[in-house]
């Protein structure tokens, strides 16, 4: 079995079990990171070339990711940003409606409630209820619906929603597919040629490897094409010229994707290092990733059944993702553990008040092995 273990860190001896949070650099990242220093550093080392390279770079390293073409990548800072997008570049109507997931993510209902008073009316399904998703969907879904909003992976939970399953209802619904990736794309293959989804958003700062400060969106032609100006960044509007033609100042709008991509995509100090994180990932393969993250899950719940811990995440591998949460019915006990584990230097993330695990490509059993046995019987 491969040891990716050696790409990453050095972690100094500690363990980091919660790239829901932020995932690490990986060494080649960490060299990209460098020459980009260096062109900074003497300017006369940076081509001009670069402020188009670099960036496009990266839309062909997330274009091989999610099997897309390039040009259909929009570059961000955030999932907030390409959410926004949508928020602020489609035109909204008053008894308009959005479906939303109940407890999901801020980040994936708060930008929504900007809508709210141009009338557009957010409604909630609970995927925690019995009645399958899909069927709530189905029976809140109206001819005023617009858009269903939710997580991939859910942060609290671990638990992972089947994108096909929903796509398909929305469709049959006229009803657009908005996808917040974040907590599954790095860790889980998406392939949005075939997956039933409309607009595919993520950061790229947790299992993408890359640094905080970056994110993607990826949209259909048919949304792009109903998006109105939301930006005009005059190195996107300059697209086909050289910094020594600038003059030209009038508004393109055939840009494309390209014409949403946030400020500054000549970003090397984020970009470079994030290409070359993605790079890595892909080299490898999503496929084994997954695998690789499954056998690492799937040891977690079990050695977890031992303890007094509950494991809340799913235990179904279809159900799962890299996110394992463990609740205890003493509070204070799921926190003393979590400061327990952190001053043995294996890190997880408190949320809720339970202790929330995420190992990724370069975490290995022997980590796992030791994060079980320090869990109180």
């Amino acid at each position: 079995m491969a040891d990716w273990n050696a790409d990453f860190g050095p972690f100094d001896g500690h363990t980091w079990l919660n790239c829901a949070h932020q995932g690490p650099l990986p060494k080649r990242a960490v060299e990209a990171v460098d020459d980009a220093v260096t062109l900074k550093r003497a300017p006369h080392r940076l081509p001009e070339q670069a402020f188009r390279e670099v960036p496009a770079g990266v839309k062909r390293a997330l274009g091989t990711l999610i099997n897309a073409s390039p040009d259909e990548i929009i570059l961000g800072n955030s999932f907030s940003y390409g959410l926004h997008l949508l928020i602020h570049g489609l035109e909204w109507n008053e008894g308009d409606e959005v479906i939303l997931v109940e407890g999901d993510f801020p980040a994936t209902i708060l930008p929504w409630r900007l809508l709210e008073s141009q009338g557009v009316q957010l409604r909630f399904v609970d995927a925690e209820c019995s009645t399958p998703l899909t069927q709530q969907l189905a029976e809140t879904a109206t001819p005023r619906t617009r858009a269903v909003c939710t997580t991939w992976v859910d942060s609290f939970t671990g638990r992972r929603l089947d994108i096909d399953e929903i796509g398909t209802v929305c469709h049959e619904h006229d009803v657009l597919f908005v996808l917040n990736g974040s907590q599954g794309v790095g860790a889980r293959p998406i392939d949005v040629s075939r997956t039933p989804v409309d607009v595919l958003i993520s950061c790229g700062y947790k299992w993408l490897c890359g640094p905080y400060g970056t994110g993607f969106t990826w949209l259909t032609p048919e949304v792009l094409d109903a998006l109105g100006p939301v930006n005009a960044y005059w190195l996107s509007m300059q697209a086909g010229t050289t910094l020594d033609e600038m003059q030209n100042l009038s508004l393109d709008t055939e840009l494309g994707a390209s014409g949403y991509d946030v400020f500054g995509t000549a970003n090397f100090n984020n970009f470079m290092p994030w290409t070359a994180a993605v790079e890595y990932l892909t080299g490898i393969g999503i496929e084994q990733i997954s695998a690789h993250g499954e056998r690492l899950v799937g040891q977690l719940i079990e050695g977890a059944e031992s303890s007094s811990f509950e494991v809340v995440t799913p235990e179904d591998p279809q159900r799962h993702a890299n996110i394992v949460v463990l609740s205890h019915s003493s509070e204070s006990v799921a926190r003393e553990t979590h400061r327990a584990l952190a001053d043995a230097g294996i890190h997880t993330a408190l949320r809720e008040g339970n202790i929330r695990v995420s190992p990724h490509v370069y975490n290995t059993h022997a980590e796992i092995d030791g994060l079980v046995e320090r869990l109180p019987k």
